[in-house]
Formats: C-alpha cells, structure tokens, sequence
C-alpha cells in the first residue's frame, strides 16, 4: 500500500455474505427461537427487516467505491484527517470542501489515563489503561459520520476535525503507551536473552499498527519519580490485552465505516502468532480456530514487573481487573505466551497448555496457554483474587473491592 494512498480492506466477498444474508433471511414461518416464538411480529416487519438490509447493502458498495477514490491526509498534531479524490479524479468543476467536527461524548474516555491510585502496605501507584482501544467510542462515531457524508455528498473533498477532548486524549495516550511500551523492551532484554533481533522488530512494529488492546499499567505517582524523568521510568507492572482484527482508531477503515459489527478479518493474527515461522502458520492457525473463535478471543501479552516490591494485593488487583476487562469485552477464551518461567506464573491462575509454540529458536522452549472464562475453575480464580485484592484507596479513605 503507498503511503498516505487509502485503499480499500473491504473485497467483494464481504459483500456477498451481506447479500447472500439479505436474500436467504428466513420467513416469518423459519424464524423461530426454541421456544416456537417467531422473529418477526408480522410479514410487514419480515419485509421490511429484508428491505431495509438489502438497502444497507446497496449503500455499503456505494460508499465502499467512494471510498477508494479517496486519498487521506493526516493533519498533523491529532488535530484530525481530509478525504479528498485522488488527482487523476479531480475534474475541471471547482470542488467543494466539507468541513465536519466529531464532537465527544460523556464518558466517551472513562477507561483511558486515570488519576485512580491504589495503596497498601504504605506502596502507592496509579493505575492507567493507555490501550487505543479507549478510542473505540469516539472512533465508531467518526466512521458513521464518514458514512453519511460519503453516502449524501459524494461529489465533495471531506475534513474531518477531532474536537479537543479528542485531541487532549489522543496525544496522551501516544505519550503513555510508547512510554510502557519502552519499560517492557528494557526488562525483555534483561531477562529475556533467547529474544532475537528479529523478535525485538516485531514488538516495536506491532505497538505501532496494533491498535485493539488495551494496555494496563501501574505507574509511580510523580511525587516519588518526577515526570521529567519520562513515563518509562515511571512504569512499575504491566499488562497488555490484544483482541482479534486490527482496529484503525486514528484513521478511518472502510470496513468499519460499511459496518462495525463485522466479523474480523480472517487473515488478521494475535500478536504470539508473528513469530511463527510462514511456513507453519496456515497449519497452525487451522488448528488453532478451529478450538479458539476468533470474536471470542484474546491474548494476554507484556506482562512484566519492573518492581519486586509491588504488595501481593496490588499484584492480584491487576490481574483481577485484567481478567475483568477481557470478560467485559464478551472473550470466551484467554492465550498466552510463555516461556518456561512464566508458565508456571499463567498456571497458578488456570491457565492449561495448548501447545508448544513454533516460534524457530530452540535456545527456550516457548508454549502457547489458554484460560477459558466462565468455567468453575475460571470463577473460583476470581474470587480468590478477589478476597485478595483489598486495597487502600488514597483519595476516599476506604477500600476498593
């Protein structure tokens, strides 16, 4: 793909499924639950359902073609993008440009940097979701608004501004996220010597384009490092959660501006998944889904401890809402990646080995572990980090359960 040149992700075969859906929906006498109820309350609503997505069909192709006539331009200092035809599109009629502010909306960033500090045994820390995917909200309601102005004012160059909560957020996440992204890098080196080079290039290119995660961390407050000093420095344990299908929170997707609800794309791939040699990945990945959907699925990555001092009920605090997230988020099913050290760490919360993983190096030997979420076992894990995980909370004077 050329630079700042936006192509399409959306090939014909989505729209067949979305076709092929509109024309096989079942009738009012097929669609029925298990308790014989019939989906629709009448014909007229069966029609209609079928109408309207054939409709949503039409308009989907129709922006979808619009779309990769379209060249982006990021204008700099997150203050938003244009799509504006390409040059060989342009004709000799003057142009319009349509200008469209993306307001924010109350709650829109509850999960990204907090002033949420947790204490015990006299130990403070901040604790921060710097993830990208704290953007979704706001990035859905961009994508929609894309839509409307591709589908109602085709024949005009569109700009699109983030208002300044948006801006104010976007930049700090940036700031946050490299600054983790730096601490984990420095203690792999230290502790993880059979990493090779190769390895260390797909950290780094993988914290640039993967944006569906979110990444839990616990800082030291300012008063005991100094923010001059840097994030990285700041970074005392870390967590990241990567979720199936690469997400665009920064630009827009064609994919999930015709629909946010689609299934992933099926060549996307886990982060554990880059350092399986190609000649072995279609094999694995084939086994692989066909135990672990795709939609239900997540992997927790970078956990790291930069302080062996951290009390036991922090620790477990951040595993807790760790776990909690990737529930929310509707996962069925949690990997890992682990060496021989932190298996045994992924076991003692219910994790089980799926394989070892081919990665290529035999130097250590690597697997890939899963927890599956709403088992006995799953439920029994939580409440005991739950009964654990009391900590002092500074502001209020009481306990965070």
């Amino acid at each position: 793909m050329k630079p700042n040149k936006l192509r399409t992700r959306f090939n014909t075969s989505v729209f067949a499924v979305l076709s092929t859906l509109a024309i096989f929906l079942p009738t009012p006498a097929q669609a029925r639950k298990k308790d014989n109820k019939p989906r629709y309350s009448n014909v007229c609503e069966y029609i209609l359902t079928r109408a309207n997505l054939q409709n949503r069909v039409a308009e989907a192709r129709r922006v979808a073609d619009e779309f990769s006539t379209r060249e982006y331009r990021y204008l700099g200092n997150h203050l938003g993008f244009s799509l504006s035809r390409t040059r060989e599109l342009h004709d000799t009629t003057k142009r319009e440009s349509r200008f469209v502010s993306v307001p924010s909306l109350p709650g829109d960033y509850q999960q990204s940097v907090t002033r949420q500090f947790w204490q015990a045994n006299g130990k403070k820390y901040q604790f921060v979701n710097v993830g990208l995917k704290s953007l979704e909200a706001y990035s859905d309601r961009v994508n929609r608004t894309v839509f409307a102005q591709l589908l109602t004012h085709p024949d005009d160059d569109l700009i699109v501004y983030y208002d300044d909560s948006r801006l104010a957020v976007g930049k700090r996440l940036m700031k946050y996220r490299w600054g983790v992204h730096d601490a984990v890098l420095e203690i792999y080196k230290r502790k993880k010597p059979y990493l090779s080079e190769n390895d260390f290039r797909t950290l780094i290119y993988l914290n640039k384009v993967s944006q569906n995660s979110d990444v839990l961390a616990l800082l030291y407050p300012k008063t005991i490092v100094p923010a001059a000093r840097g994030v990285s420095n700041r970074v005392a344990l870390t967590i990241q959660i990567s979720y199936f299908g690469d997400r665009h929170y920064f630009r827009p997707s064609v994919a999930e501006i015709v629909d946010p609800e689609s299934m992933p794309n099926p060549k996307d791939l886990l982060p554990f998944e880059y350092r399986i040699p190609v000649d072995q990945l279609a094999a694995f990945r084939a086994a692989f889904y066909s135990r672990f959907p795709a939609r239900y699925t997540c992997e927790m990555l970078r956990y790291a401890s930069m302080d062996n001092q951290i009390p036991q009920s922090i620790r477990d605090r951040f595993l807790l809402t760790a776990f909690q997230k990737a529930e929310r988020r509707g996962m069925k099913y949690v990997i890992a990646g682990a060496d021989k050290y932190t298996e045994r760490l992924y076991r003692r919360y219910g994790f089980q080995i799926y394989s070892p993983l081919p990665n290529g190096q035999i130097e250590e030997p690597e697997y890939v572990l899963y927890l599956r979420i709403g088992t006995p076992e799953y439920s029994e894990m939580i409440a005991r980090l739950q009964r654990s995980a009391i900590i002092e909370n500074q502001h209020k004077g009481r306990n965070i359960q």
